[in-house]
């Protein structure tokens, strides 16, 4: 358990008998005598905290980067499955008409070659 503590010898004035830390539990004592001591331990614990609150600030950075790339992928798959979803459809609609049919074919073949270069200078190296 935790206390404040004040040593006995700082009680009755004799700074200089202090041994600083309690002897049962090593929490310091808390006589202004030892004022630079718990100041320093202070100094000690805020740089420990600012150290913590600028990784957290990495931390949220990071996250908030791959959320963004999550929101990305997810909106490029909607838009594939979509793609492939009418073109099913427009596949269906034209099985019975060769020459319709053939006219998709060559359209989807002009333009294969633009989706290709589109997809890969969209995609990371690995």
């Amino acid at each position: 358990m935790i206390h404040q503590y004040v040593s006995t010898a700082c009680q009755h004035g004799l700074h200089a008998r202090c041994r600083q830390k309690c002897k049962f539990c090593d929490v310091d004592c808390l006589c202004l005598c030892h004022r630079s001591n718990i100041q320093n331990s202070l100094n000690r614990i805020e740089a420990a905290l600012t150290a913590v609150q600028k990784q957290g600030v990495v931390v949220m950075q990071e996250l908030d980067d791959l959320k963004a790339q999550v929101e990305e992928t997810t909106t490029v798959e909607q838009s594939a499955i979509e793609l492939l979803n009418g073109l099913s459809s427009q596949i269906e609609s034209l099985k019975t008409d060769p020459t319709a049919l053939q006219g998709l074919a060559d359209q989807l073949r002009s333009k294969s070659g633009e989706l290709a270069a589109a997809v890969a200078a969209n995609t990371p190296s690995a």
